[in-house]
């Protein structure tokens, strides 16, 4: 099947209509590929329509994992919005979820993802030429954040501030990073990274109610010894940095 055609024709005949009654609407050059949030690259398609488009996404672009979460959060949530949400066979939510369940399991290996072709890179080329840079200004943050503190305070949003995570909650993302390989392991920080973490920790001071709660949380935890270079402390860095990362284990 040509996958690409189908997904034109689909596109193209939401182009050319006026749809009546329930609708949602979809960027016809996915966000995560440089698409633009403007009305030239939305096109309007009833629920089953925007399914089968992004059904037809992750086999035209299997290595983007955004692409396959996203369709992987159609089938499985519904805002307050959403008055129609087309059910897939179970066969075909038994393929998304194994593609899906696929590229979590090789981003938390740290398994390598087999590059884009030459013919996807070209194209995501293409989709980013013209367009304005994604890195936020100044007057972005402002604008989010004032839409924010107004749906907080009309309620549409409920804060998090001064909750405590079920401890049940915690276990289970405890349970799941374990093994995990950090995304950014290896690559070495870049000099204006540094720079800006050291502008914000200027003049940084630690209030001495901190400092408090950081000693009786060590006071309570088991002093550790690394077998390479003996030396041993309470700190939770500190099996980052020993013990079978330690410089002198060879």
């Amino acid at each position: 099947m040509n996958y690409e055609q189908v997904y034109s024709r689909i596109v193209e005949r939401g182009k050319q209509r006026i749809l009546e009654g329930y609708g949602e609407n979809h960027h016809i050059v996915p966000k995560c590929l440089g698409g633009a949030d403007t009305q030239d690259n939305i096109v309007r398609l009833t629920a089953r329509e925007h399914f089968i488009c992004h059904l037809l996404l992750i086999e035209i672009y299997p290595r983007e994992n955004k692409l396959s979460y996203a369709l992987w959060m159609m089938c499985n949530t519904r805002n307050k919005h959403q008055t129609v949400r087309y059910g897939p066979s179970s066969r075909t939510y038994e393929h998304i979820k194994k593609t899906h369940a696929k590229l979590l399991s090789e981003r938390n290996t740290g398994k390598k993802l087999k590059p884009h072709s030459e013919e996807t890179k070209r194209k995501m080329s293409e989709s980013r030429k013209g367009k304005p840079s994604y890195n936020r200004t100044s007057e972005m943050n402002e604008k989010i954040s004032q839409s924010l503190k107004e749906a907080y305070k009309a309620g549409r949003r409920e804060s998090n501030a001064g909750k405590k995570m079920p401890k049940s909650f915690g276990e289970a993302i405890s349970k799941a990073k374990k093994g995990m390989v950090g995304t950014n392991l290896g690559i070495p920080m870049k000099e204006n990274q540094k720079k800006k973490i050291s502008e914000t920790l200027k003049g940084h001071e630690v209030k001495q109610s901190t400092k408090d709660k950081i000693a009786q949380t060590l006071k309570s935890k088991p002093e550790i010894t690394c077998p390479y270079c003996n030396k041993s402390s309470k700190g939770s860095a500190f099996k980052f940095y020993h013990f079978e990362s330690c410089k002198f284990k060879n």
